[in-house]
């Protein structure tokens, strides 16, 4: 070999002695730092303030357990013309410049959707994996699903989850995902953990939490996918985290991160008004419900010919709403925002107090029905009369047994129950019509018709027709519902027929119904009757329930004299001339 000939290194150790100064450098890089200390501010943005050397390659090298892993060297040039999507949508770098002077400009955005229910609570004070409030696969974003306020509240409560396997799984290519990539090593050679960086299990690709939650454009790392270029990942994530986007996104996560654990957001304090307005109007409600329960309990009418307070004749509900706001504070704030017209929901009209007294009476019939369940077994009781609008209304009464157990506090008690449930309006009053009307009913309140034993109605020939009554008709579908006509009815059937066989009796009544008659024909004679009776005034016959005739014959029969003594002094009173007051002398007299 000519020894005056000069040797030539290798292309490799060529490349071996420029990547070893270019470490050298890149170690004494900002090497005067060691002697200097970063305020708390300056730290929390060392994760995303990026170094801006030039190179054309990337190999990065981390120490883990003990070895060096390396990742696949990628021409930075070569990863451009990749056609990767960051590509067209980040930017290469971040000046420092330009970067520092944006900090003051970044504005937080969407926090006013944040939900309902915020807590300052310190994150490391609760484990998020037994959160049961959580949803599932919270530690998953692949599966995260649409971010919505109160969703992105749990995310900045708890924020990124990290779940890793035990091994990273292989591609097609046979590449693979490395925990290294989890941290950034810094240029004066501090290893700072990437804390936006998480990892799907279920799908094997990495998104970026901040930018998935806060950022506009759907970059690789956020996008709804993830990135899985494994090949080239290296280069991604370090675009990625110099680009504006994520640094703008990553400024967001922080600042509101920081903010909902001081309770400063806007969204919190607008919650603070919007639980107070809660607060105040079911505390309005609760009144509003207590009155009209208490008015519908007394058989007390709601309205009257005027709907606004303060009127004459607004009805019961709304003079005891004014009364109530004469000494309760919450009613009296209700009331002083209605008349200065700061709301104009008042929930004190017609259709509210239709809704609540609705609202009652489906819980009263729900209560009954569910009495009726435990019960099993019941009887059907129907009745029919004309309303004042002259419409056929049939009651529906369920007659039961209802049990209950003995326990320390009482003994055993068995209780025959009776409970109206509805009124069915009727069209035709055939047994036909009316059989299949109740049978409609009896499902649409969910009662099994085959549990019914027993049927009770009056003696109508559509009721209780041996041939084509409702008795007959649900007999033939049910024959355990046996029929057992209404003994009162039966009872006034034969009181009323015997009474009108026998002609004594046809004569005391008339007279009973003279004497009425007589007396209230005239104020002047009433008040006579009244200074001679001294408990009960005389009554009436009840033309439809010859039972109740009783009352009329109790009045006369305790107070006779008392109505002896009024007739007589109707008969001598002389200052009666005109001609129907001596008509009614004289039928004092008996004449």
């Amino acid at each position: 070999m000519d020894r005056g000939k000069r040797q030539r290194l290798s292309g490799s150790q060529y490349k071996k002695i420029r990547l070893q100064r270019e470490a050298n450098s890149a170690k004494q890089k900002n090497a005067l730092l060691h002697f200097l200390s970063r305020s708390s501010s300056e730290k929390a943005l060392a994760p995303i303030v990026a170094s801006t050397s030039n190179q054309n390659e990337v190999e990065i090298e981390i120490e883990s357990g003990g070895e060096i892993e390396y990742a696949d060297s990628v021409s930075v040039n070569e990863y451009r013309n990749s056609g990767n999507d960051d590509t067209a949508k980040e930017p290469e770098n971040v000046d420092e410049v330009e970067f520092i002077s944006n900090l003051s400009e970044v504005v937080v955005q969407n926090v006013d959707d944040i939900g309902q229910n915020e807590n300052n609570e310190d994150q490391s004070g609760e484990d998020p994996k037994t959160n049961k409030d959580l949803p599932l696969n919270f530690n998953d974003p692949a599966k995260w699903p649409i971010i919505d306020g109160k969703f992105k509240a749990l995310l900045m409560k708890y924020g990124p989850i990290q779940k890793l396997p035990s091994l990273f799984p292989k591609d097609e290519q046979g590449r693979k995902f490395l925990s290294f990539h989890f941290y950034r090593r810094m240029s004066n050679g501090d290893k700072i953990k990437r804390t936006w960086l998480v990892y799907s299990i279920t799908k094997d690709t990495v998104f970026c939490f901040c930018c998935k939650i806060f950022s506009p454009n759907k970059f690789s790392l956020s996008s709804h996918d993830g990135c899985r270029d494994w090949k080239n990942i290296s280069v991604i994530i370090k675009r990625h985290e110099t680009s504006s986007g994520h640094t703008t996104a990553y400024l967001n996560w922080r600042d509101l991160e920081v903010r909902l654990k001081s309770g400063a957001t806007i969204d919190h304090i607008n919650q603070k008004i919007f639980q107070s307005e809660t607060q105040h109007w079911r505390q309005v409600l609760a009144r509003i419900i207590t009155l009209i329960r208490t008015l519908a309990g007394q058989n007390l009418a709601l309205r009257g010919t005027c709907e606004k307070l303060f009127e004459p004749n607004n009805g019961n509900f709304l003079k005891f709403i004014e009364f109530l706001g004469n000494y309760d504070p919450i009613m009296s704030k209700h009331i002083q925002r209605i008349t200065t017209s700061e709301i104009y929901t008042t929930y004190l009209g017609k259709t509210i107090q239709n809704e609540i007294v609705e609202l009652l009476a489906n819980k009263i019939k729900n209560d009954i029905l569910a009495k009726l369940e435990r019960a099993k077994y019941y009887s059907l009781i129907l009745d029919c009369t004309p309303d004042i609008s002259h419409m056929e209304q049939m009651t529906v009464v369920f007659r039961f047994i209802s049990a209950t157990e003995s326990s320390s506090e009482k003994p055993a008690e068995v209780v025959v129950s009776e409970h109206f449930v509805t009124f069915l309006e009727l069209q035709d009053t055939t047994g036909a019509n009316m059989t299949k009307v109740v049978i409609d009913k009896l499902q649409e309140l969910g009662v099994n018709f085959d549990d019914m034993r027993g049927q009770g109605y009056d003696n109508g020939a559509n009721m209780r027709g041996k041939y084509n009554g409702v008795q007959v008709r649900i007999r033939q579908l049910n024959p355990r519902a046996f029929f057992v006509p209404c003994s009162a009815h039966s009872l006034n059937l034969v009181l009323n027929d015997a009474a009108n066989c026998c002609m004594e009796a046809v004569a005391f009544f008339d007279l009973i119904q003279g004497i009425y008659n007589f007396f209230s024909a005239s104020t002047h004679r009433w008040t006579i009757l009244l200074n001679h009776l001294s408990d009960l005034t005389i009554k009436p016959l009840s033309a439809t329930r010859w039972e109740s005739r009783v009352v009329a014959v109790r009045a006369l029969r305790f107070q006779i004299s008392g109505v002896y003594d009024a007739l007589i002094k109707i008969a001598e009173d002389n200052t009666l001339t005109t001609a129907p007051q001596v008509k009614s002398r004289a039928e004092a007299k008996g004449n």
